[in-house]
Order: C-alpha cells, then structure tokens, then sequence
C-alpha cells in the first residue's frame, strides 16, 4: 500500500492542485476579517480596532483573529461588569446582615484576568508595550504608540 504524499511534498514536485493550495495563515493579514466568533456591537468595535492596529503594524495573522476575538469578548463583559458595579455597588447585603461581594464583581475580576491574559497573547502588556514602545522610537519617533492608538481608535468608534 503507497503512502499519501503531503502537501509540502506535492508542492516541491509541483504536482499539487492550485484548489488544494493550503493558505498560509501566519501569514500577515493586509485586510480586514470577520471575527470568528459571534460578538456584541461594542465586542466587535474593539475586535475591529485591535485587528486593524495589528494589521497596521504588520503583526496580525490569521491565527490571531480567534485570540483578538476572545479579547474583545472579554474586554466587552469587563466594561459591561465594571459598569453594573458602579451602578449597584460591589458589596450585597443579605436580610442577615451578612455581606457579601456581587456577582457582578466575581464576574467583573474573571473578565479582568482574562483581558490580562489576551493583552500578553497579543503584545499588548505593559512590558510588551515598553519593547514595542523601545522598538518604534527607534524605527521612527514620531509614530504613535500602539496600545495608545488602540485606547483612541476604541474611543472614537464610540
């Protein structure tokens, strides 16, 4: 019984169909694309500004899209839970006289863990954004800061 050959292996023989090409997806992306998961309006505004910031900056492929996605997801139930607190208060109190902290913040918190994390995945920590800071004042010092020009393009789509 003969082996398969790969896709590789089929492509430096040359023998590989153009409609079985595989599309190289860390490759950096030039356009725009479609969240792969479902989104709120302001989940997909901040999905949309972060993608275009990487793009920008030529570093998004399409592998970050689901990464970008999640973050924007969770940025967006963080502002919603930061916002509910303000709203209602941090601290509940039960008929007892017990307290207790809401819900809304125990959400709040695992939101803020979860964006923490995303920001590291997609360079976008503060020591992250301190090379990437380095980085471009070297390259060119009138740029503007990558996590700054997300935090504007974020605000203005407001």
């Amino acid at each position: 019984m003969s082996r398969k050959k790969s896709v590789s292996e089929k492509e430096k023989e040359g023998t590989l169909k153009p409609t079985r090409a595989v599309v190289d997806k860390t490759a950096p992306l030039k356009n725009w694309v479609k969240a792969p998961i479902k989104l709120s309006e302001n989940g997909t505004k901040i999905y949309s500004a972060v993608l275009m910031l990487l793009i920008t900056n030529e570093v998004a492929t399409k592998l970050d899209t689901y990464a970008i996605a999640l973050f924007a997801d969770w940025l967006d139930i963080y502002e919603t839970y930061s916002e509910l607190c303000r709203d209602k208060g941090f601290v509940q109190t039960f008929e007892s006289g017990a307290t207790n902290i809401t819900g809304y913040f125990s959400v709040k918190k695992e939101a803020n863990k979860s964006v923490e994390s995303y920001m590291k995945k997609l360079g976008l920590s503060i020591k992250d954004r301190e090379m990437i800071t380095a980085y471009m004042e070297n390259r060119r010092e009138e740029e503007e800061d990558p996590f700054s020009a997300m935090a504007r393009m974020i605000a203005e789509t407001d």
